[in-house]
């Protein structure tokens, strides 16, 4: 058994949103999100009819030219989108809740992570973990006035379905622990979670619930393409 990575150290800068400025406030981010998913990875298959027809680029076959054409993206871009935002919110008043990665992106992800520290990074450094065929999907925990809500589930609701008993559920999660610090300097621990879907599961008119206990309603979102489908 191998440990699946994701999203790596882009996101190290994420910060939580939600925090009031007199309240408790992330302080850090999992570095390599992922790596305490254990599990075999996902065995290779194909797009659906329906995603290749409407993201022909949806890389599900991560050959030894893929692998190079993605790591020549965190080399030469400077800021490289390589974690596909999950928004929720109407238009125009939209808002972050999210991270998804795909094969191409994680290993765009990899790249780009070690440019930065100035480290090498070759197609012998790429896992198999790293361009299994999945989806992953990182929630982090949110604060509600004093109090933290944990990520409890993170499922995928197709396109014009409305029956609970028909979502796309992950293979495999794992809770990540967050800490938190107020002004006074105490710390607290929160918990997001990291959800592997199969790479078919990711269209992008298919709607992400997220579900945080001590929260009323569940987050309804999609995830935002902002450049090159990959």
């Amino acid at each position: 058994m191998r440990l699946a990575t994701a999203l790596f150290a882009l996101c190290a800068s994420i910060v939580i949103a939600d925090a009031p400025p007199v309240a408790a406030q992330s302080t850090t981010a999992p570095a390599n999100i992922g790596q305490a998913i254990t599990g075999q990875a996902t065995p290779s298959i194909g797009p659906t009819p329906e995603q290749a027809k409407e993201h022909p680029q949806l890389v599900f076959a991560m050959t030894p030219q893929r692998i190079e054409e993605a790591m020549a993206y965190g080399y030469r871009d400077k800021s490289p989108i390589a974690i596909y935002t999950v928004l929720a919110g109407l238009r125009g008043d939209k808002r972050q809740v999210a991270f998804a990665s795909t094969p191409f992106s994680r290993v765009v992800a990899a790249a780009y992570a070690a440019r930065t520290k100035y480290q090498p990074f070759t197609a012998a450094d790429v896992t198999p973990d790293l361009i299994a065929p999945e989806l992953h999907i990182y929630a982090q925990s949110k604060l509600s006035g004093p109090t933290i809500l944990d990520v409890e589930a993170i499922v995928i609701m197709p396109r014009g379905e409305k029956d609970p008993a028909n979502v796309i559920r992950p293979t495999r999660t794992a809770v990540m622990t967050e800490q938190y610090k107020n002004l006074a300097g105490a710390t607290f621990e929160g918990h997001g979670l990291l959800a592997v879907f199969p790479l078919t599961a990711f269209v992008t008119d298919h709607q992400v619930r997220i579900v945080r206990r001590g929260d009323e309603t569940e987050t309804r979102a999609k995830i935002e393409v902002k450049r090159e489908f990959r």
